[in-house]
């Protein structure tokens, strides 16, 4: 027998076992790289919104810790400091003495609220705040109630306003925000210590934002791994941030 005729191909049946093993291999491959690339994503995704939650807390509570503040040295009352009727840019004015603002959302709609504080305007090195919330630099020459004011936006968007802007317009902190729900700690026998939690609406029922030492915000965010199996669809977080300015 020549070594022609002692070749051979392969048969029908051999063929397509290897191709099945091939595609199996091909296939196992191709979805481990899916996998890896989700995977990755998703990582970076957490990160992003990680960085936008300390982003948005960072803020509020910069701005949170001093409302209140006026300088002492040049201003003599709480009153003279906040004066009555100044915008609250909630559509509303502040009533006396008053440096803290809020308004519920209907239902699941978004809570808003505002804060002021007035910066020392004779003594540079008693700055409380460098900036406002849009970044705007704050100099020892502004004698005036600085306020700003935190809210989410249609597009899921946590904005704020400062009326130290010569045209306040909002500026946007991060997205992916669904909802903000702000409780405020009212000391209601004022002993120095908050007493109860209550919404805008209860505050203001009971004439009480001139107590208001403390506010609980709620954010919750757009889940980034909502798609994955076993995530929840958002992602909220609270914090409890105590006002440190002049009461």
């Amino acid at each position: 027998m020549t070594r022609r005729q002692r070749q051979r191909g392969l048969t029908l049946v051999e063929l397509v076992v290897a191709l099945t093993v091939g595609l199996f291999v091909v296939a196992g491959y191709a979805l481990i790289v899916v996998n890896t690339h989700s995977s990755i994503r998703g990582q970076g995704e957490l990160r992003d919104w990680q960085d936008a939650e300390r982003m948005a807390f960072s803020t509020i509570s910069d701005i949170v810790g001093i409302a209140g503040y006026y300088p002492l040295t040049t201003i003599g009352s709480l009153g003279a400091a906040f004066p009555t009727g100044a915008t609250n840019l909630l559509a509303g004015t502040f009533g006396g003495a008053e440096f803290v603002s809020g308004v519920d959302g209907a239902g699941t709609a978004s809570d808003s609220f505002a804060l002021r504080f007035v910066q020392d305007p004779t003594n540079a090195s008693s700055v409380i705040a460098t900036t406002d919330c849009n970044g705007n630099p704050i100099t020892a020459a502004a004698a005036a109630a600085v306020t700003n004011m935190f809210t989410v936006n249609g597009n899921g968007q946590l904005t704020c306003t400062s009326t130290f802007a010569p045209n306040p317009q909002p500026l946007v902190l991060v997205s992916g925000v669904q909802t903000m729900k702000v409780l405020y700690g009212i000391d209601v026998n004022a002993t120095g210590s908050v007493s109860r939690y209550m919404t805008a609406t209860q505050v203001t029922a009971a004439a009480a934002w001139s107590q208001v030492r403390s506010l609980q915000v709620t954010l919750t965010f757009v889940n980034p791994l909502a798609g994955n199996a076993g995530q929840p669809a958002t992602l909220s977080m609270s914090r409890v941030i105590g006002i440190q300015g002049s009461a």
